[in-house]
């Protein structure tokens, strides 16, 4: 896939890049477990959605990232700040 080339081309040239992602992103996840609100409400499903951890969520944050810039460029917008 075209998006997994930049990584693959980081990871190559810093092996570590994808770790270092990894624990960036373990800090900015909240954490689900103090969130008041959610002990009041029962889950109606029985699935249950589990989060991508470690170079997994790296992995797809970083292709996130490259398709919302490609996505960007291609309509000449520029991304939010906050993205």
């Amino acid at each position: 896939m075209t998006l997994r080339r930049p990584l693959a081309l980081h990871a190559r040239q810093d092996p570590g890049v994808l770790d270092a992602l990894a624990r960036f992103i373990a800090t900015l996840a909240p954490d689900s477990d103090d969130d008041p609100d959610d002990a009041d409400v029962e889950d109606e499903d029985d699935e249950e959605v589990v989060p991508l951890q470690g170079r997994r969520a790296a992995e797809a944050a970083f292709t996130r990232a490259v398709r919302n810039k490609a996505m960007a460029d291609a309509s000449k917008r520029a991304l939010p700040r906050t993205s």
